[in-house]
């Protein structure tokens, strides 16, 4: 076989290696296979890396017809012009010197001019940083939440409203210049964005292609936020040649707010305290006392408790399922899952209780059917944290802890669940008072301590609950709460 071909092309700049299923050995015992093999690499990868740096010259010339005012400000780099739209004037436009549409790269520098900290009751505030109109409108947005920098898509909402690009993070400083890059294949299903080089979804995890406007016309914001070095190329490049752009001073700099930097594990065995709650899960007699809200099916299946949802793709399929007993301020809660499809959204939310501190099931209370709303924005006061996300839009790497209500993000940190191959994983979730920390298989992925100092006192003691979103398909086992021992 001639090894050319077990190679497919994906995109320009994306190849995926194919091998054979049977007498792979044979293939690998062959030095002439292996040489040819080497040989078509270097030369795709030489290929590959042409068209990438070639792109760079592709850059499409931009005529501005609104002129921007040149400002002091010192740049992020030597060669660039600083541009800062006059908030009393017309928004600054220009025209491309080509439409650009389905496959696209926008990268550009902007300064924020104050710190972004979200806070409680604080009103949204929306601020324009560059709109290639018609096509994708980039802002950077506040509320009482969240900071998120926001891709728009320009075209049927209905559509494109779950694929428009939501950078979420817990805060934004005002210290330095931040380069932000946008790249799409909308036939290819590719797109991601990146802040100071760090990807913020899964490089080269495509979704359903999409439909997209086109553009030939950009325009600066026009709330005074210095921008610079704005780039239009009429073609995708892949997440590594836009890291070249940032510099190493800059690189992955922000990667700590986008939940991308690596955290350092945790040993908490020497505090473990007694056995609060204990059980194996291994059938739905198991959990008889336990409370499920929303269309959850549950089944036994090989020793585990395999959770679905009865509507699997409506908006009202979503599930929560509440352990019934309440969990003092500081525990260890442990538990084994196992995901059986790719596409799903698992949390576990904890510390839950009323307003006042009573059951979540007290007569009083809202009434609760898994839809995240209910959860999120009503009367029930909870930490969750997101563990695994992959919906069928948004490949995301982060997994973010939030407080409830008001969907408060407290911070982030890197996913390590995929679902691959029934893979077993074990969570491991801390709450040592007001210190919040989630490990899987060891690895951590949050480790927060919520201060209290802008979204109200921390959480004490409540109930836990397993949620998934109506796609997932999961299996749990072996749940148990110990006891956290003072220090």
């Amino acid at each position: 076989m001639d090894p050319s071909t077990l190679i497919h092309a994906q995109s320009p700049n994306t190849f995926i290696l194919i091998l054979p299923v049977g007498g792979i050995r044979n293939y690998y015992g062959s030095m002439q296979f292996i040489k040819k093999f080497f040989a078509v690499i270097f030369t795709m990868a030489l290929f590959t890396n042409i068209q990438a740096e070639a792109s760079d010259s592709d850059s499409l010339k931009i005529d501005w017809q609104t002129a921007a005012t040149q400002t002091s400000w010192e740049p992020p780099r030597e060669d660039l012009v600083v541009w800062q739209a006059d908030s009393a004037a017309k928004q600054p436009e220009g025209k491309l010197s080509n439409p650009i549409g389905r496959t696209g790269t926008l990268s550009f520098w902007f300064h924020p001019t104050r710190s972004y900290t979200p806070k409680r009751g604080l009103d949204e505030s929306i601020e324009s940083l560059v709109d290639l109109q018609g096509l994708a409108d980039i802002s950077l947005r506040l509320d009482s939440s969240e900071v998120t920098l926001f891709v728009e898509w320009a075209g049927d909402t209905d559509i494109l409203f779950e694929r428009h690009i939501r950078i979420i993070i817990p805060s934004l400083p005002d210290d330095d210049w931040v380069h932000f890059s946008l790249s799409w294949d909308a036939d290819a299903g590719l797109f991601n964005a990146l802040i100071n080089g760090t990807p913020f979804y899964i490089p080269g995890v495509a979704i359903e292609p999409f439909q997209l406007g086109s553009s030939q016309s950009i325009a600066i914001g026009n709330q005074n936020i210095p921008v610079a070095g704005i780039e239009v190329l009429p073609t995708y490049m892949e997440h590594t040649q836009i890291r070249k752009k940032v510099g190493a001073d800059r690189l992955d700099s922000l990667a700590h707010l986008l939940g991308a930097e690596r955290l350092p594990p945790f040993d908490i065995e020497a505090r473990r305290g007694r056995l609060l709650y204990a059980n194996a899960l291994d059938h739905p007699d198991r959990v008889r006392s336990w409370v499920m809200e929303g269309p959850g099916i549950l089944t036994a299946k090989d020793g585990w408790l395999h959770l679905e949802s009865e509507r699997p793709d409506g908006p009202q399929g979503h599930m929560v399922l509440w352990c019934p007993e309440d969990f003092p301020a500081s525990f260890i809660a442990e538990w084994e899952f196992v995901l059986e499809d790719p596409v799903g959204l698992c949390i576990v939310f904890f510390a839950a209780t009323g307003p006042e501190g009573q059951s979540i099931f007290d007569p009083e209370m809202r009434p609760r059917t898994g839809e995240f709303a209910h959860y999120v924005y009503s009367d029930l006061h909870a930490y969750h944290i997101s563990y695994y996300a992959s919906t069928p839009w948004v490949p995301r790497s982060m997994a973010n802890l939030r407080k409830n209500p008001g969907l408060h993000l407290l911070g982030n940190g890197p996913i390590e669940v995929r679902a691959i191959g029934g893979k077993v994983y074990r969570a491991q979730l801390v709450k040592d008072g007001p210190h919040l920390r989630l490990s899987i298989d060891g690895h951590t992925i949050i480790d927060t301590t919520d201060t209290g100092e802008n979204f109200d006192a921390p959480l004490r003691g409540g109930k836990i609950g397993l949620r998934q979103m109506q796609w997932t398909n999961a299996r749990y086992r072996n749940f148990r709460v110990h006891e956290l021992m003072a220090e």
